[in-house]
């Protein structure tokens, strides 16, 4: 007869390493989850703030794939950092997540900072005109940008060689004090010449004043970033395109 042996108990030590290692391989097996988040449509004043997923493992870092200037981000490990240094034009960020337990994984999204371009056109029905004839004047504004310009103010200084101003459209009006009229809270569609803006003057005698019948218009005012011009600023010149005189 055989002697009796202990019976062997399950090693559960072993059993959970073995489980614990089947875990990871099979995590390694899977990407780590990533999502960069929507893209954005953005204009130039507006703050950049990314908006990835929070990873559910691991951790995540931002690069810059693409763009017109290279940006910083606040914190790159962040997945709603703040991007700094943008300039008009598209990035491309990616988002990469990883981790010991899942293979890496990246996702990009894409941030398009966009823009007006107001440009400004001035004519006159009467270049040659005699004393006493009537003008009719006329600013002729294109928006050769990314979106529709709002909030657009104009202004046009009318010369001590005119008056009588009249038929003004578009709501504008005259001031007698500054001799400018003023138009405000404009919409210039994308396109070229989508808004003119018309009044009537009348030829007054020469004085000999130099520039008495030079008309000098400008953009004041928009709701968003000019691509190439600042508003408001002429300084005689009328060097930039939302300047104009005739």
């Amino acid at each position: 007869m055989n002697i009796p042996q202990p019976r062997k108990k399950p090693n559960h030590f072993l059993l959970a390493l073995l489980f614990l290692f089947a875990m990871m391989q099979m995590g390694y097996a899977q990407l780590c989850s990533v999502d960069a988040g929507p893209d954005q449509t953005l204009t130039q004043i507006s703050p950049v703030f990314l908006n990835a997923s929070t990873p559910i493992v691991g951790t995540g870092n931002w690069t810059q794939l693409s763009g017109p200037t290279i940006v910083s981000f606040v914190d790159p490990n962040d997945p709603n950092t703040e991007v700094t240094n943008t300039a008009p034009g598209t990035y491309i960020f990616e988002w990469t997540v990883s981790d010991i337990t899942c293979i890496s994984a990246s996702d990009t999204v894409g941030v398009s900072i966009v823009g007006v371009d107001l440009q400004m056109e001035a004519m006159a029905s009467n270049t040659s005109p005699d004393i006493g004839d009537v003008v009719t004047f006329t600013l002729n504004l294109s928006n050769l940008g990314d979106v529709d310009a709002t909030g657009v103010s104009i202004r046009n200084l009318v010369p001590i060689g005119f008056g009588s101003v009249t038929a003004i459209n578009n709501g504008g009006t005259f001031s007698f004090v500054s001799r400018n009229i003023s138009w405000t809270g404009l919409t210039v569609p994308l396109g070229a010449n989508t808004v003119s803006l018309t009044f009537n003057a009348t030829v007054l005698t020469p004085t000999g004043t130099s520039g008495e019948f030079t008309h000098v218009s400008q953009v004041i005012a928009a709701d968003q970033f000019d691509l190439d011009s600042t508003p408001n600023n002429d300084d005689g010149d009328q060097s930039e395109d939302d300047e104009a005189s005739i």
